[in-house]
């Protein structure tokens, strides 16, 4: 189940998809864990959605997205970073094996203490998301050759 949901919200993290943005949909609880753990956050646009809550915001000059459950307990957080944050192994695997796919988007996620990454490619139409262990190790999470 958490593998599932790890996997639905980067999913969800590297689309392009809108979400309907209404604090006033925020549970009091959300709300109360964010300020708690975010208190320095600024500019925050909140994404309410069926299974989670999201706060986009600024952090230190960096943009930041915290995901709460329905409880209001935090998921995870995600920030977009430069491939060069990823172990070193992992960005010489992806050079080698990728190198003809540019980039589009590297996103760190951690929940419970567990990073990982997701590296976008896409080239002529193929679009291809790698996932990234803390460790190096990089698989192919979502292929989608249209």
């Amino acid at each position: 189940m958490k593998k599932l949901f790890l996997t639905a919200m980067a999913a969800l993290t590297l689309s392009a998809a809108s979400f309907a943005k209404d604090v006033n949909k925020v549970s009091s609880l959300t709300l109360h864990n964010f300020q708690k753990s975010f208190s320095e956050a600024t500019d925050v646009d909140w994404s309410v959605t069926p299974v989670y809550t999201k706060a986009k915001f600024k952090l230190d000059g960096e943009v930041v997205e915290a995901f709460y459950d329905g409880l209001g307990a935090l998921i995870g957080t995600s920030r977009k970073v430069e491939l060069k944050s990823l172990p070193l192994n992992a960005t010489q695997q992806i050079k080698k094996k990728y190198g003809k796919y540019p980039i589009t988007d590297t996103i760190e996620f951690i929940q419970n203490d567990e990073t990982r990454y997701y590296v976008s490619l896409d080239k002529n139409g193929k679009k291809l998301v790698l996932e990234v262990s803390g460790q190096g190790s990089v698989s192919e999470f979502h292929a989608n050759m249209q």
